[in-house]
């Protein structure tokens, strides 16, 4: 019991260490001019999505060596944790004003294929749990992960959006117009009508 929670926490453990010292080495990165932000975020994401690809494809084909599988997972895991200097926070380089909606959205989108994904996982494994159809189930995760990866450094952009700048119309800004307007009406009608008004 205790081997198998010590085994079960190295992977999450792995990712924090990682993603600290990948936010580190990203900052630096920005800080000293050695990359552009986006040439960063790219590079932060080929860490936390491209490299766990492979290491999921490698973990498709260790069979029943368990060493090997722990290997591949705690890889995976480990690389994942660059995520926070990729495209989470890439949210803000996006849209510094808008960034907890993006992240609300991504979030949706994440969670709703979270949730989805066990359901075909589990028609795919169903009656059926051996280990040439967890390679399959495998090989199609490292492949949509190695998607992702490859649209990113090919359409990814750290650009700040126009729509960042967009303002809402305050209230004093509608005062003002509502003012004007009647402004407008009055005179109208002063000249239709030959009535005065009072300022």
């Amino acid at each position: 019991m205790v081997g198998t929670g010590i085994l079960s926490a190295i992977p999450n453990f792995s990712s924090m260490i990682f993603g600290w010292l990948a936010a580190q080495f990203c900052d630096w990165l920005i800080r000293t001019e050695k990359m552009t932000i986006t040439n960063t975020r790219k590079l932060a994401t080929f860490f936390s999505v491209g490299m766990p690809a492979i290491m999921i494809f490698g973990l498709s084909f260790s069979g029943c060596y368990s060493i090997l599988a722990i290997f591949f997972i705690t890889s995976a895991f480990a690389l994942f944790g660059a995520t926070a200097s990729g495209g989470i926070a890439n949210l803000v380089d996006l849209s510094p004003n808008y960034a907890s909606v993006l992240l609300g959205i991504t979030g949706f989108v994440v969670n709703t294929f979270g949730f989805i994904s066990p359901l075909f996982v589990g028609l795919m494994i169903n009656n059926n749990q051996t280990i040439k159809q967890w390679q399959l189930v495998f090989i199609i995760t490292s492949i949509i992960m190695g998607i992702g990866s490859f649209s990113y450094q090919i359409w990814g952009t750290a650009k700040q959006q126009p729509w960042n700048n967009h303002q809402s119309m305050t209230s004093n800004d509608n005062m003002e117009i509502i003012e004007i307007k009647l402004k407008s009406k009055r005179k109208k009608l002063s000249l239709d009508e030959g009535t005065v008004f009072l300022k």
